[in-house]
């Protein structure tokens, strides 16, 4: 352990935190990816935002660190909506000074800031028993559980349930019944009338299934559920995360071979990404191998490495090669049909502001050290991670309700760059762009 870090230490034991974070300070300015570094001082550190902040850039360099993840884990079981079953505290055992003898100075148990009254130890160590996963079946009144013990003591989980909007799951529901009673009633006077209207009942069941996926998202890991079938993965069985645009599906591939799919049109589908990025931040931005691996060096993260992102000729512009036709077209009626000038001149008009649309948009991404390259068919921008103020994955429902995600990079200026399209997915790009800004905004 570095002699500054050992400083540190000693200076909160005796309750001096402002001349503890100053050692800590200059650690992580002589290098940047001390790891023992900024585990001490998560456990310095106060506000939730900002140790959130600290751990997950902890997790950028070392994405398997123990400690890390189950301190993060900690913060999060509040948004999940963990709560004791045992009116006793869960004590904390593992202090920061478990990797070298030079800090066994240190107590065990937890050590107390008397100036400010909080635990300056290193994140609390949480062991992995997950021993049940005991699903129980969503009900009006029992919400699913899982039962899990951390260090010793039982927690029950109430997962985060992600669904279809109920608005259109009803819809569906009510238009199958409807065309079904219909059928069924012309079925009675004639079975050819009614066999329309039976397929039609048909054609909106299958809709309706295809709505009612439910994801359920626990500490222990991810259940999905349909109404002919169901999928599970734990957190530390995901070897690969693949997007699918077009079945609108997220794949989780386990250890085991076995995919989840997850379907991207649930409510709340960015957050359910989010939690994901958090829980298993070495499946973003590396390649497959290194993500089945989860490579605990730095030298195996895709930090350092380089990454380009590109739409390709047709999925930039292939609603071109429909609108140009179409607007040749419109000016030609609008030239030789007089009565229908108008028309014609307004379809002439809108498939020229929809070509002129893909011009504008992000085509490349290029993901560099310290440096983040995007290029439209006017403009290459190149950013450094301090100009940039937000990256979100928003989601827009349409009006039929099929939803729409895209990654949007705000700068500080104001200006914002919307990514969607790209064939690696929203969530990739989403969870690289992000590992990416969080590890490089403060240098």
């Amino acid at each position: 352990m570095h002699k500054l870090i050992e400083s540190a230490i000693e200076a909160a034991n005796h309750g001096d935190k402002n001349k503890a974070m100053a050692f800590l300070k200059q650690a992580l300015t002589a290098n940047p990816k001390d790891t023992e570094a900024m585990l001490v001082l998560a456990g310095l550190v106060d506000d939730p935002d900002h140790k959130r902040h600290v751990l997950n850039r902890l997790l950028t360099v070392d994405p398997v660190n123990l400690l890390a993840r189950d301190e993060l884990l900690k913060l999060d079981r509040p948004a999940m909506g963990a709560f004791l079953t045992e009116t006793k505290a869960v004590a904390l055992r593992q202090t920061v000074a478990k990797p070298s003898t030079a800090s066994s100075n240190l107590p065990k148990s937890q050590t107390q800031n008397p100036a400010a009254g909080k635990s300056i130890t290193q994140p609390v160590n949480v062991k992995n028993s997950f021993t049940r996963w005991n699903w129980v079946e969503e009900s009006p009144t029992v919400k699913p559980q899982v039962a899990v013990e951390i260090d010793g003591h039982a927690i029950i989980e109430k997962p985060l349930i992600f669904k279809y909007p109920l608005f259109w799951r009803i819809l569906i529901y009510f238009f199958a019944a409807v065309f079904g009673c219909i059928g069924l009633l012309v079925a009675s006077q004639n079975v050819v009338n009614s066999l329309p209207f039976l397929a039609l009942a048909a054609l909106m069941g299958l809709i309706a299934m295809a709505f009612s996926p439910v994801v359920e998202v626990s500490e222990a890991g991810i259940r999905t559920s349909g109404m002919l079938s169901s999928s599970e993965i734990r957190w530390e069985g995901i070897a690969t995360i693949r997007s699918m645009p077009v079945k609108r599906q997220l794949e989780l591939s386990g250890t085991n071979g076995k995919p989840v799919n997850i379907s991207t049109q649930v409510r709340g589908y960015p957050r359910l990404v989010e939690i994901i990025r958090q829980r298993r931040p070495d499946l973003f931005g590396g390649t497959p191998a290194q993500a089945s691996l989860r490579a605990s060096s730095p030298s195996h993260s895709s930090l350092n490495e380089t990454r380009i992102f590109s739409k390709g000729l047709l999925k930039q512009y292939g609603i071109s090669f429909i609108l140009i036709p179409l607007s040749f077209f419109a000016i030609w009626i609008a030239m030789t049909e007089l009565q229908h000038r108008s028309g014609a001149l307004i379809v002439a008009v809108i498939c020229g502001i929809l070509m002129v649309l893909p011009l504008f948009q992000v085509s490349s991404i290029k993901v560099e050290p310290d440096e983040l390259t995007i290029e439209t068919l006017f403009e290459e921008k190149i950013l450094r991670a301090r100009e940039i103020k937000e990256i979100r994955m928003q989601s827009v429902r349409g009006r039929y309700g099929r939803v729409t995600h895209f990654v949007n990079i705000i700068l500080v200026t104001g200006q914002k760059y919307p990514v969607q399209g790209f064939s690696e997915g929203d969530e990739i790009i989403y969870g690289t762009l992000l590992r990416w800004w969080e590890f490089y905004q403060d240098e």
